[in-house]
């Protein structure tokens, strides 16, 4: 890292800046705002030969830029502001000659990714320095380096260990010094209308939303029951999740629009609904937050009931109290996705508005609403020190005190975070703000949700008064700063309208196929294709003792009888799995440990990509070896589609113990094995029906009607839920009590109790008493009434066990002892 160091300019230097300021002023259009660089929205536009920071100085970055030095962002932190500039090494030495502050930070960008990540995260720095090249780092913010084939590594290790990232694109920043385009914050009268409509913001209605959006209830979608286990960006049920949003502003009546982006070799949508001004429909004024989520195991479980489904539900509940009324200016209603990856959908929306030349008055983002641990109602406004966004925050604000809405704000200027889709609005000079629980350490304490990006953020564990309270001061907000003239016309749809009804998920018979066809070459080992081993000093080998089927099995490490050293040892294959692939697609395997454990050496399973680049960790044990045979199970149905490395490696440190273990029969393919000769499947355990409760024959009238039901439709176990047993309500049809039913599963880890009560009957899923190792486990639990015999009726369980914070994606399915 090379530091350009600060002095007085020479009088040459002098004159070659005031020339460069005379090309500066011909070039500037008059009356648009100052760019600071060619404007190229997208995404993936190049950077300067080399990228510096500049020591900021003031509100606007300094005038006697050279014309080649585009400035990129600004750094906000309470010792020191910076600029992120690009240019040649000779802008930044002639700025540095000027008396500027200049750092070069990196001096070739050439096929360099920067994003900026959050320094006041645990392990930041740590994490950041283990997937990208660190280049600088502050009390606030820490400029990370990768490239395209590693990118998705640290998107992939980041913010799903609690680490929010923001992409820096080579997109100029704008920066226009005209003041505020909205009057100052007047102290009036409570508007009674406005009242009126402030109390139909329940708890209850939101937390419908926020059961549906993060997957504890199914969700209507396409005419249908879509359960949202996961809104991650690279998982295909965030599409079920747009649609839903799509669909609620289509029964209100709405304009409503994907807006397309994509960044590279992605792509998302942005759901955008739109209600156009009446008499200044060119201002426009939006509300919203992003719809995406994050987890520690996030292609799977990544409910984000507080992150973000809170701030979803409430745009759409300020969205459905407005659908009756037309205000002066437009309003849009927008939810972002790919914004947990860096901002992606906001920063092409926002830079569109820019290039389109709209007039944005603001823009409110609502990003976890939905954590008050302590109780005191805080919540933080960040504002940035743009006097346009603190004058919309006044508006924001004094909307709180007028109508007694009882929340205490906490406004962030200097200390105000970039990591949300409110930035891309002000690094395109737009008004913006981000409203969040107390998620900082500031002047007062955090308060932040212990939950945040892991799979326990459930709606479950949100405070819907605090959501409640939040969404009312949005909705007075917008309702009289786009000028809402609070009188319905006639037709327009009541106020009071639920447009999303609770739907019960229907019960899908379960099939069981037999057998498994493996997308794998040469799975057995009894072959000598589709396998590679590493070139290292014990590559992995075939052998034929131990195996567990066949004549040959294939043994990684370093074998009894060598001298300890430090090596790897491991045997990878590449394979695609389609696209199309019926679900669930599993990856099984047999494997046999040895060794002692000292807390140095393991073993792992990874996915690689096509490059063989990490992708995902799918389990690493340092465990002593049992010297038994057991069968592994990974769910890897959310990469179909993708092209990847199946990596499998043992470690040895070269001191202390060793380890080493054998593989074999190594399948993947979309099916479950639930019987073959060598694994025979335990039958599942049913609980008797007690003789003294008769069961019940319907009415023939009465039998269509039947269903099965379970509440939850999920159950969460373990620390990171704070819960070892869940019970739930089973329920046929309106029948609550005395009819015939079973529960099965064929986890081990798993004891279900049966209880029936005078007006119920529910099931008891508890963690039994079988060691597990550190992961996260994913089982179903089956229920079968004698009503319906043809129907199985199938609830997922998560458990997670060990420290969450150090868990990457290991989605285990299954895991038993073999006979």
């Amino acid at each position: 890292m090379h530091t350009a160091s600060r002095r007085n300019p020479t009088r040459s230097a002098r004159r070659l800046l005031i020339f460069l300021l005379l090309v500066v002023l011909t070039t500037t259009t008059v009356g648009s705002p100052n760019t600071y660089g060619q404007d190229d929205a997208l995404l993936t536009a190049p950077f300067g030969p080399a990228l510096f920071l500049i020591r900021a100085e003031g509100e606007t970055p300094p005038a006697l830029l050279p014309p080649t030095t585009v400035v990129h962002a600004r750094l906000d932190a309470p010792s020191a502001d910076r600029w992120v500039a690009s240019g040649s090494l000779e802008d930044a030495a002639l700025l540095a000659s000027a008396g500027l502050d200049v750092q070069i930070v990196d001096a070739d960008t050439a096929g360099a990714i920067y994003y900026i990540a959050d320094a006041t995260a645990p392990r930041a720095a740590e994490l950041a320095a283990g997937v990208g090249r660190l280049l600088w780092r502050s009390e606030a913010h820490l400029l990370v380096a990768t490239d395209a084939d590693h990118e998705l590594t640290l998107l992939e290790t980041l913010p799903p260990q609690g680490v929010p990232v923001s992409l820096l694109t080579a997109a100029p920043l704008y920066v226009d010094e005209a003041p505020p385009a909205i009057a100052a914050a007047q102290a009036t009268a409570i508007d009674p209308a406005v009242a009126a409509l402030l109390a139909q913001v329940t708890p209850a209605e939101l937390q419908t939303l926020v059961s549906q959006l993060s997957g504890h209830t199914p969700a209507p979608v396409g005419g249908g029951a879509v359960t949202i286990h996961t809104r991650y960006t690279f998982a295909g049920r965030l599409r079920d999740a747009e649609q839903f949003v799509y669909e609620y502003y289509q029964r209100l009546g709405l304009n409503v629009r994907y807006a397309p982006w994509s960044y590279g070799q992605y792509s998302g949508r942005n759901v955008v609904a739109e209600v156009r001004g009446s008499t200044q429909p060119e201002r426009v004024l939006l509300v919203g937050g992003h719809l995406d989520s994050m987890s520690n195991a996030p292609y799977s479980s990544a409910p984000g009931a507080d992150d973000n489904a809170t701030g979803t539900a409430a745009t759409l509940v300020i969205a459905r109290l407005l659908a009756a009324y037309r205000p002066a200016l437009t309003v849009r209603f927008i939810h972002f996705t790919g914004e947990e990856q860096g901002q992606w959908g906001s920063k092409v929306y926002a830079g569109a508005l820019r290039r389109a030349g709209e007039q944005v008055l603001g823009f409110i983002n609502l990003d976890m609403i939905g954590w008050d641990g302590d109780g005191d109602r805080v919540v933080e406004i960040h504002t940035g020190r743009g006097p346009k966004s603190n004058a919309l925050a006044d508006h924001f604000l004094e909307r709180n005190g007028r109508y007694g809405l009882g929340l205490n704000f906490e406004r962030k200027t200097t200390t105000a975070s970039r990591f949300s889709d409110h930035s891309p609005f002000w690094d395109n000079d737009y008004a913006s703000f981000l409203v969040i629980e107390n998620f900082f350490d500031d002047a007062r304490p955090r308060d932040r949700n212990p939950n945040y990006h892991t799979a326990g953020d459930v709606a479950t564990q949100v405070d819907y008064d605090y959501v409640a309270r939040i969404a009312r001061v949005a909705l007075a907000t917008v309702a009289e700063l786009a000028g809402y003239t609070l009188e319905g016309p006639p037709g327009a749809p009541t106020p009071t309208a639920t447009p999303s009804p609770t739907l019960t998920p229907p019960a899908t018979p379960t099939t069981r196929p037999d057998a498994c066809a493996s997308i794998l070459l040469n799975g057995d080992f009894e072959g000598s294709g589709g396998w590679q081993f590493g070139s290292t000093p014990f590559p992995a080998r075939y052998t034929a003792t131990p195996v567990y089927s066949g004549a040959r099995a294939v043994q990684l490490g370093i074998p009894t009888g060598f001298a300890n050293r430090r090596a790897y040892s491991t045997v990878f294959q590449r394979i695609t799995i389609p696209a199309d692939a019926e679900t669930p697609v599993l990856l099984r395997y047999m494997e046999r440990t040895y060794g002692a454990a000292d807390n140095a050496d393991y073993r792992e399973t990874l996915l690689l990509n096509s490059n063989y680049g990490f992708v995902a960790r799918l389990t690493r044990s340092f465990a002593a070896g049992d010297e038994t045979w057991r069968e592994r199970v990974f769910d890897l149905s959310a990469y179909r589609g993708r092209t990847l490395v199946i990596y499998f490696n043992v470690y040895n440190d070269g001191a202390g113990s060793q380890m080493w273990s054998f593989l074999d029969r190594i399948e993947l393919g979309s099916c479950v094995r639930i019987s073959s000769p060598e694994t025979p499947t335990p039958e599942p355990t049913t609980t008797p029906e007690p003789d003294a409760t008769p069961t019940p024959t319907a009415e023939p009238t009465q039998e269509s009607r039947l269903t099965l039901s379970l509440t939850p439709d999920r159950f969460y176990l373990g620390s990171l839920f704070e819960t070892a047993v869940v019970t739930g309500v089973v329920q046929l049809g309106e029948q609550r009590a005395g009819f015939a039913w079973s529960a099965s599963t064929d986890a081990a880890w798993l004891q279900l109790t049966r209880v029936s009560e005078a007006d119920r009957e529910l099931l008891s899923v508890a963690l039994s008493e079988t060691p597990l190792e550190d992961g996260v486990y994913t089982a179903r639990v089956r229920i079968e009434a004698a009503a319906l015999p043809d129907v199985v009726l199938e609830a997922p369980v998560l458990y997670v066990q060990g420290e969450v914070q150090r868990l990457y994606l290991p989605n285990i399915a299954v895991e038993s002892s073999a006979p």
